[in-house]
């Protein structure tokens, strides 16, 4: 999934539209912004999103970011002032739709160039092919008794049996 982040421009560092709000202000606006990029609405702020933004109840907070020309009052909530993709530099929903799209189409094309199936010899054993795999290191010993590759390492000299032979000469 495509993930939208959110951008505070260097140039808002000497904007004196930016630089005169309270932090209460400054923290309204730039949660808003995550929330809008986060709920893809391009710059809608629902009056109920406010009581999750943090500043339900603070007039003073929201009427500042609308005195400062930031937020624009709408019909049934707030808009960030100005063009959402070129004045306060976010993705727009429909861009990141359409990456989300592309990202799809494409995890969906390398999956159908690569498919995975559970029966595969190349990676199962001697055990269910019969046969031994060919140009890998064979480090594995074999069983004194009846033949069956074991796991363990001890020298060559010492004799080497698998669990079930081990477990039929030494009983509990």
């Amino acid at each position: 999934m495509t993930v939208v982040d959110t951008r505070l421009p260097d140039r808002w560092l000497t904007d004196p539209r930016y630089l005169s709000l309270s932090d209460p202000a400054w923290r309204c606006f730039t949660t808003s912004l995550m929330w809008c990029n986060t709920h893809l609405t391009d710059g809608h702020i629902p009056a109920p999103a406010l009581r999750v933004i943090g500043y339900g109840k603070e007039d003073d907070v929201v009427g500042e970011l609308v005195s400062e020309g930031l937020w624009e009052p709408v019909q049934g909530g707030y808009r960030c002032a100005g063009d959402w993709e070129a004045d306060l530099g976010q993705s727009t929903a429909e861009y990141v739709m359409g990456m989300r799209e592309k990202a799809r189409l494409r995890q969906v094309r390398r999956r159908a160039s690569n498919p995975v199936t559970r029966d595969n010899p190349r990676d199962v054993g001697e055990e269910r092919t019969g046969e031994e795999r060919v140009g890998q290191v064979d480090l594995a010993k074999r069983c004194s008794k009846c033949g069956m590759k074991t796991s363990s390492w001890d020298a060559d000299s010492v004799p080497v049996y698998c669990l079930r032979c081990e477990t039929d000469s030494k009983p509990l």
